[in-house]
This record gives structure tokens, C-alpha cells and sequence, in this order.
């Protein structure tokens, strides 16, 4: 019996993990990504984004959700390079692609370090072991999860 229970438990967290990962396909993503190892002397607050990320944007007063990657490849003091990735959204008149930045900005904003491109349209910062995130114009916000 408790063999049987082990392993549903098993099963249960592998599926889980598989639907996070899986629900980011429709995302097309670059192939030549390399996330290269943030530098020992940066500070702990900016290699934190370092990685790959992946949630879902809202907008208010809308049902409509559009599934993001955002990969920090490469950080430094002061700037990294990103690519944002993004899925179809019907609703939105959005179909998926994706665009790197190679001019994305850190900063300080109310205590918080902030990683913005876009001219600060996008702007993203850590909140636990989540990347949250906000869009000027037209509004909205993501609760995003490392993914690698």
C-alpha cells in the first residue's frame, strides 16, 4: 500500500512539472541561446535574474492570457541582454515571436533592483523565487517562475 502511494506521489509531481514546462511550447524560442554564468564580484541582486522565466500576462478587465518567456542571458553591472518570448493571443491580436534586447537596464527603484527595456515600457524584478513583472502601456502583469 505504500509502495502504491509512493509512487502516485511520483507520478503526480512529474506530471505537474511536465504541465508547467509543457505549457510554455507554443512559445517559440531562439535556438542559439547561451546563458552564460553571471561574474563572482556582481552584486547578489542582479545575478538573481539570470536564467530562464516563464509566466502568463494579464491585463485588467480581461479573461485573455499570454504566455511569456523571458531569458536573462547575460547580466551585468548595470545592463543585460535579454530575449522576450511570447505566444499567440487570439483575444489580444497578438501571434507569438520573440526579440532580443541588448540594451536592458538595471536599476534601483523603492528598494527594489529593476531589470527594464523597451525604454522602460517592460520592467521586471525579484519577489521571493519569482520574477514579477509589469507593462506600461497597454497595462498589464506577469508572475513569472524560473524555468532553467
Amino acid at each position: 500500500m505504500k509502495k502504491r502511494l509512493v509512487w502516485w506521489i511520483l507520478i503526480s509531481l512529474a506530471a505537474c512539472s511536465c504541465t508547467t514546462l509543457n505549457s510554455f511550447n507554443t512559445v517559440p524560442l531562439p535556438k542559439d541561446i547561451k546563458i552564460i554564468s553571471p561574474a563572482s564580484n556582481l552584486p547578489p541582486e542582479i545575478k538573481a535574474f539570470s536564467g530562464k522565466w516563464g509566466g502568463k500576462w494579464f491585463a485588467p478587465g480581461s479573461a485573455a492570457t499570454l504566455d511569456s518567456v523571458l531569458i536573462v542571458e547575460k547580466v551585468e553591472e548595470g545592463k543585460a541582454i535579454v530575449y522576450y518570448c511570447w505566444g499567440n493571443c487570439p483575444e489580444w491580436r497578438v501571434t507569438s515571436g520573440w526579440i532580443k534586447h541588448k540594451t536592458a537596464k538595471f536599476y534601483q527603484e523603492n528598494g527594489k533592483m529593476i531589470l527594464s527595456f523597451e525604454n522602460g515600457r517592460y520592467k521586471f524584478f525579484i519577489q521571493g523565487q519569482r520574477l514579477e513583472g509589469f507593462l506600461d502601456n497597454p497595462r498589464g502583469s506577469i508572475t513569472m517562475k524560473r524555468l532553467l
